[in-house]
C-alpha cells in the first residue's frame, strides 16, 4: 500500500501542554506558552512511500516563530520499517538532509525553555545549521552568528560569529569575537569527538588543538564586557 500524505500544523504547543496539565494529566516539559507559535503555513510535515517499504519524510517551514525570532526547517529523511521491531523502533533511518536557518533568536528565551535564565544581559542568535548522512555517519556545517549587549546599557555591543565543520570523530571551529567593531578574539579548535559511546561529547584522551589570538586587553577592557552589578556581586563575595 502506498502512501502519500501531507499535514499542516497549527497552534501553540506550549498553551497545549498547560492544557494537558489543567486536565489532570502528568506532562513534563518546560516550554513556556507563547515561545513557540504555528500558524497556518508556518509548518508542513509529508510522508510518501510504501507502508511496507522505504518512506520518504520531509518537513518544511518557511519560517515558525520561536523564541522572539525565526527558525526555518528545510529536511528529508528515508526510512524503513523495521519487522519485527528492534529495542522497541518501528522505523529506522536509512538517510537525512537538513537545514535549518534562524533570525534573531532570542537567547533568554531559549534558556526559559529549559528553566535557565540569561542575567545582565541581551542576545540573539541567527545563522544556519547544515546536516546530512546516516544516523552512524552524520555531518553537520555551522556557520552562527551571536549578538549581546550588556542589559545596564554599558560597554559597547559583542558579536561572536561560529563555523567550521563537525562529523561523528571531530569538530573543526573557528570563533571570531569582536567588540563594537574592533577584534576581541580569534580561536581555531580542533576537538576529537567520541559520538559512539556514554558519555556523547568531547574525547580529551585523543590529541586536540585550541588555537587563540587577540589584542592585549587590561582588566578594565574585560570588566566592561560584564555587567556592573554581577561584577559588583562577584567581587564583593571575594572581599
Amino acid at each position: 500500500k502506498r502512501i502519500d500524505l501531507t499535514l499542516g500544523l497549527e497552534g501553540d504547543p506550549g498553551r497545549a501542554i498547560e492544557l494537558l496539565r489543567e486536565a489532570g494529566l502528568p506532562v513534563e516539559s518546560k516550554l513556556k506558552k507563547g515561545l513557540v507559535a504555528l500558524k497556518p503555513g508556518d509548518l508542513s510535515v509529508g510522508v510518501k512511500g510504501e507502508r511496507d517499504g522505504k518512506l520518504e519524510v520531509s518537513i518544511e517551514s518557511p519560517g515558525i516563530a520561536i523564541a522572539g525570532g525565526k527558525v526555518g526547517i528545510d529536511a528529508k529523511a528515508t526510512v524503513h520499517k523495521l519487522d519485527p521491531p528492534v529495542d522497541g523502533k518501528k522505523l529506522d533511518v536509512d538517510g537525512f538532509d537538513a537545514h535549518l536557518t534562524l533570525s534573531n533568536v532570542q537567547v533568554a528565551s531559549v534558556l526559559a525553555m529549559t528553566g535557565k535564565a540569561l542575567p545582565g544581559y541581551t542576545a540573539s542568535l541567527s545563522g544556519k545549521i547544515d546536516a546530512s548522512g546516516t544516523p552512524s555517519d552524520p555531518k553537520a556545517t555551522l556557520g552562527l552568528d551571536l549578538w549581546a549587549k550588556r542589559l545596564d546599557g554599558g560597554g559597547s555591543p559583542i558579536t561572536l560569529h561560529v563555523g567550521g565543520d563537525v562529523d561523528k570523530t571531530k569538530a573543526s571551529l573557528t570563533l571570531v569575537g569582536k567588540r563594537g567593531g574592533a577584534d576581541l578574539l580569534t580561536a581555531n579548535a580542533f576537538v576529537p569527538l567520541a559520538l559512539e559511546q556514554d558519555p556523547k561529547g568531547p574525547n580529551f584522551d585523543a590529541p586536540f588543538s585550541i588555537a587563540l589570538e587577540g589584542p592585549k586587553a587590561s582588566f578594565a577592557d574585560l570588566a566592561d564586557l560584564v555587567p556592573k552589578a554581577i561584577l559588583d556581586e562577584k567581587l564583593k563575595g571575594k572581599a
